[in-house]
């Protein structure tokens, strides 16, 4: 457990790394007092969830890392103060799915890393105005369906990796205005999606004009 005020005094703090401490538990107020922290590790613990209030103070953040915990939701306004973070890495965890407004405020983000864990569905606006984003990861999760606009208007998406999820239908307009994009990865353990569909979704090819990396190949 991390108790209030843990850190209150390293106001020169600019990392800090908690990983593999077996933390089950933070407390409201542990991260008080620290202005200039730029990144945070808090990988292979056991934390279950994190309280809203818990990154409020730390203002200049650039990049947080709760990879291999066991957290299962997420509070909607727990990253909310969190303007300048630029890489956010929430995989490994048996996150089912993350509210729509949970990426609001992250203005300057451009690496959301959310594999391997338990997510079914996007929900619609998760990506919306995170115009720096770069690199999105969701592969090894349970999605199903990609719906219309779900990474429409990401004008500096680099890398978007799907694969070894359970995707059987892409509508019309998801993918729309990428036009930096150069790995899509769709890699199916079972192969649902006949490529010919790809003819039928109009907001699809004038996305992939600079597109060199297009994986749709089943895995064996």
């Amino acid at each position: 457990m991390i108790h209030p005020g843990a850190f209150v005094n390293l106001t020169q703090l600019q990392e800090l790394n908690l990983s593999r401490n077996n933390i089950t538990k933070i407390q409201p107020g542990a991260f008080v007092n620290l202005p200039l922290l730029q990144n945070l590790k808090l990988t292979k613990n056991r934390i279950t969830m994190i309280q809203e209030g818990t990154f409020a103070d730390l203002v200049q953040l650039k990049e947080l890392r709760l990879k291999q915990n066991q957290i299962t939701m997420i509070q909607p306004s727990l990253f909310s103060n969190l303007s300048q973070l630029k890489s956010l890495v929430l995989s490994y965890n048996p996150i089912r799915e993350f509210h729509p407004v949970l990426f609001a405020n992250l203005t300057r983000i451009a690496a959301l890393l959310l594999h391997n864990n338990q997510i079914t569905m996007i929900q619609a606006g998760l990506f919306v105005n995170l115009t720096q984003l770069e690199h999105v990861n969701l592969s090894y999760n349970q999605i199903t369906i990609i719906l219309p606009g779900t990474f429409a208007n990401l004008p500096r998406l680099f890398a978007l990796e799907l694969n070894n999820n359970q995707i059987s239908i892409i509508q019309s307009g998801s993918f729309a205005n990428l036009s930096r994009l150069q790995l899509l990865d769709l890699s199916l353990e079972t192969l649902c999606l006949d490529i010919k569909s790809f003819s039928n979704i109009p907001g699809l090819v004038p996305s992939f004009d600079k597109c060199f990396i297009l994986r749709l190949v089943p895995l064996k």
